[in-house]
């Protein structure tokens, strides 16, 4: 009985000390990017229904994808499934529509060989030849749209059950369904043909990884039937800066110090460029920080190529700051497989220092 119970607990501890080693593993990132590159296109939106066509065609030079909604409808769509916020930025031209429109819209089941059930859309916006509609169980009319090549922002934020578009310098509100994402579709309904580029679909569960604090205002002017006399607006007042993001707090496993070795602004947004020395050689590199305390990660490539090229730097210097934050990347690996490896190592030392006692 007693040797039953000295293994037991011998048998407790080691758990004990398996179950701290995961603790150190880092959780995975809740926040999902597709970008759509059309130079080497590789299906970034699966094409679960094959009306229609989607080809590369060449519009003034550059490459754009030419989707036709052909005799069925057309659907290119993406998988967002349990994320409560999605932000679309696309450019776009429509073509030739007929009675039917470009839809993007949160769709509330994945496609399969059955044909399009329109009851089955969530949310988003319809576009047409002339106009813009939000959609949410009803449509209606937003603005008018651009002739020729035009540039839109939908953000939907699916917990508040609000949704803004950003079009033509305005802003317009809109109220959603609450509810989850599901998937996220573009589809072209019959007879109707549109140019797409620079596709930009962002999906998460975290707010702030996706937007900015005043993208959203659910408070909308209440329309009224008598005429008001002209009053100059009153200016916003100017946005708070943020900030400085606690650096320290980024550090991982074994890094020892940090520098901060510039502070740039992309896209009306602050960046910091911090070098962290890691106790392991390959650690030691670059970390791209957003204004709001985020590290850029591995998959971000082409955004951190451009935040650098704003970095009063040489070319030179900007390469090699460049290699320098890819290097730090991929030695993050191999910084967290050395520790769980050398704490596995303890672990059955331990073990076995523990067995025989």
């Amino acid at each position: 009985m007693e040797f039953i119970k000295k293994s037991k607990n011998k048998i407790k501890i080691i758990l004990i000390l398996i179950s701290l080693i995961f603790l150190l593993v880092p959780a995975n990132a809740t926040v999902v990017s597709v970008y759509a590159n059309f130079e080497h296109l590789k299906i970034p939106f699966t094409q679960w229904y094959h009306g229609g066509n989607a080809i590369i065609v060449e519009e003034n030079g550059n490459k754009v994808l030419k989707v036709s909604g052909g005799s069925l409808g057309r659907v290119l769509g993406v998988d967002v499934q349990y994320a409560s916020y999605i932000k679309l930025k696309l450019n776009l031209k429509v073509v030739n529509t007929t009675d039917g429109y470009l839809k993007a819209v949160v769709f509330g089941y994945p496609m399969s060989s059955e044909e399009y059930k329109e009851d089955r859309e969530v949310c988003g916006i319809y576009i047409n030849k002339s106009a813009i509609l939000s959609f949410n169980g009803t449509t209606k009319e937003l603005t008018t749209i651009e002739k020729g090549w035009s540039s839109l922002i939908l953000n939907l934020d699916l917990n508040a059950g609000i949704a803004s578009l950003e079009y033509g310098g305005k802003k317009y509100i809109f109220e959603i369904p609450q509810t989850k994402g599901k998937y996220f579709i573009f589809r072209l309904d019959p007879g109707t043909e549109a140019l797409l580029d620079e596709i930009e679909l962002k999906a998460g569960e975290d707010y702030n990884e996706l937007f900015d604090q005043y993208t959203f205002s659910k408070t909308t002017p209440t329309p009224t039937s008598t005429t008001q006399p002209f009053k100059t607006p009153t200016p916003l007042p100017s946005p708070t800066p943020l900030p400085t993001p606690n650096f320290d707090k980024l550090k991982i496993i074994l890094d020892k110090n940090y520098e901060v070795l510039y502070k740039t602004k992309y896209n009306d947004h602050d960046f910091y460029i911090v070098k962290y020395y890691n106790y392991l050689p390959p650690g030691t590199g670059i970390e791209v920080v957003t204004e709001k305390g985020f590290k850029i990660g591995i998959e971000e490539k082409e955004l951190v190529k451009n935040i650098l090229n704003t970095v009063n730097a040489s070319d030179v210097e900007k390469e090699l700051l460049y290699r320098a934050w890819e290097d730090r990347q991929n030695g993050i690996v191999t910084v967290y497989v050395s520790v769980i490896a050398f704490l596995l190592f303890l672990i059955g030392l331990l073990a076995v220092v523990i067995w025989k006692t």
